[in-house]
C-alpha cells in the first residue's frame, strides 16, 4: 500500500484524494520522461495544491523528469504521473523524451572496469 503523502499544513492526505480518485493515468509516462512547463499564461487558481508545485517546478526552466518532479515534491511516481496527465491535457505541461543511450559494447565495460580498479 502506497504510503499517504503530507500536505504543507502538516495533516495526512490520502493518494487518492491527490487523484480525485483515480489509481491511473490516462496517458502512459515513463518514469524518465522529461517535463516542462509551457508558455500558457492560463490562471493557476483552479489548481489543486501538488498540480501547481508541478507547475512551479517545471517552470523553473531545467527539464526535470517524471521521477525528479515527484521526489521534488515528495509523493509517490504513481500519484504524480497521474496529476500530470491532467496538466498535459489542460495544456500546462509538455513533454520530452529521454535521449536514447546505445548500449555500450563490451569492449567500453572492459575499459570502465579496468579504470575503476585502477583507482581502487
Amino acid at each position: 500500500m502506497t504510503e499517504p503523502s503530507r500536505r504543507r499544513s502538516g495533516g495526512l492526505v490520502r493518494s487518492y484524494v491527490i487523484t480525485g480518485g483515480r489509481a491511473r493515468a490516462g496517458t502512459p509516462l515513463d518514469v524518465v520522461t522529461l517535463l516542462l512547463a509551457t508558455q500558457n499564461t492560463r490562471p493557476l487558481h483552479h489548481l489543486t495544491v501538488e498540480q501547481r508545485g508541478i507547475v512551479d517546478i517545471c517552470r523553473g526552466g531545467a527539464l526535470l523528469s517524471l521521477a525528479e518532479v515527484a521526489s521534488h515534491l515528495g509523493l509517490p511516481v504513481s500519484v504524480t504521473r497521474v496529476l500530470v496527465v491532467d496538466l498535459i491535457d489542460a495544456g500546462l505541461i509538455a513533454t520530452r523524451t529521454a535521449p536514447v543511450v546505445q548500449n555500450a559494447g563490451p569492449e567500453l565495460l572492459k575499459e570502465v572496469l579496468d579504470a575503476l580498479r585502477a583507482r581502487l
